[in-house]
């Protein structure tokens, strides 16, 4: 699955020839029984990825694919009432943003980048203008770029990097990696690899025990030939330090080199379903899902073979505390979702699904007459 764009695709933006298009939204969001989803933001443009920090803030990126008039995005995250905006002046599409905690501050991904936006010192917002400061440049970019970005127990940064083609081999060691950084470091940083072999992570979660889950998306295969065999699932991969996932070795005739050994992974997606954001759930507001995580399908540009377009939960399988494997399971389905693209939990213990045709979905828990049950798991 190639995800919206890309250099080296046409210039519409395709996906083995088929143009990239909004999707009707039709019917109304149907959450299982026991829930309510409900749209709460509207207006938003080509939004790309949310984030909320430890003040309560709703960041959300958003802008052209193009590069033109993006920005990010802050709301108060209890109201959404808009409180302020940061000007991203970097070209190319931006994906990933990462709040630090007590208002330390924005880092923004772009095609090939990572930039941080200072907050003033008396917590009132960033800069009108501040154009950022450069952490991480000349990342490799092509078919695929950078990704989200997640802090982990180590308080490095952690991100994907795409690869640059469907299937090939790479000359740029960090291509097709997941890579990590020290937010604290003299800057420019240069980023050291933490595993490799996934071929476009778009979204990664710690878990409440220190997990790193990511989310890989598997190639199109557009024209098989001996370079890549054939089309293949997206996946869920629990990232250990150090592993290899297997691409490109894994849809190519030659096969996995002697040198390399290739991890599991703990679940395959149907194929082209375009798996993206990833979250574990650890609020107080849908008590049944502790532990569990949501990730969202973006689907696929293809007419004639439509897929994707919906929140799935994802039940982890643990083996003495280890995860063993993961079950997938329908959340929500298509009805009222175009492009659903990223998620994550609010201070309000809801979970908030992000669609990339311009909305906010809020999640939450209900009682058997329908209405909302808060702090259910306290």
């Amino acid at each position: 699955m190639q995800l919206f764009w890309g250099a080296s695709c046409k210039k519409e933006h395709d996906t083995c020839g088929h143009p990239l298009v909004d999707v009707p939204v039709v019917g109304a969001l149907a959450a299982p029984q026991g829930y309510v989803a409900t749209r709460v933001l509207d207006g938003l443009v080509r939004p790309t990825m949310l984030a909320f920090d430890d003040r309560g803030r709703l960041f959300i990126l958003e802008g052209s694919p193009y590069g033109d008039g993006k920005s990010v995005r802050v709301f108060r995250a209890a109201d959404r009432v808009e409180l302020s905006r940061v000007t991203i002046a970097t070209s190319g599409e931006s994906t990933g943003i990462l709040a630090m905690p007590d208002g330390g501050g924005l880092f923004v991904a772009s095609r090939g980048r990572v930039d941080f936006h200072r907050e003033f010192p008396d917590g009132s917002g960033f800069a009108s203008g501040d154009a950022g400061e450069a952490v991480v440049t000349g990342l490799p970019n092509g078919w695929h770029t950078n990704n989200n970005l997640r802090q982990g127990p180590d308080g490095r940064v952690y991100f994907g990097i795409g690869a640059t083609c469907d299937v090939c081999t790479e000359s740029d060691p960090l291509s097709a990696t997941i890579v990590r950084f020290d937010p604290n470091a003299a800057r420019p940083v240069a980023p050291e690899v933490f595993a490799r072999g996934l071929r476009n992570v778009y979204d990664l979660t710690f878990t409440d025990a220190g997990d790193l889950i990511a989310t890989d998306n598997g190639p199109e295969c557009c024209e098989p030939s001996a370079e890549c065999l054939g089309d293949a699932p997206d996946r869920v991969v629990v990232v250990r330090e150090g592993a290899h996932y297997g691409w490109p070795y894994l849809q190519q005739a030659s096969g996995v080199p002697a040198n390399v050994t290739v991890s599991p992974w703990i679940a395959n997606t149907p194929k082209h379903v375009g798996i993206t954001g990833i979250v574990e759930y650890q609020g107080s507001q849908l008590c049944r899902d502790r532990g569990n995580l949501f990730a969202t399908y973006w689907g696929t540009e293809h007419a004639e073979s439509e897929t994707g377009r919906q929140v799935v939960r994802i039940r982890l399988l643990r083996d003495g505390g280890a995860i063993a494997g993961a079950t997938l399971e329908p959340f929500l389905g298509q009805s009222g979702l175009g492009h659903p693209i990223a998620v994550a939990v609010g201070p309000d213990g809801a979970l908030y699904v992000l669609d990339y045709q311009g909305f906010l979905v809020r999640v939450a828990s209900v009682d058997a007459n329908g209405n909302e049950v808060p702090d259910l798991c306290e």
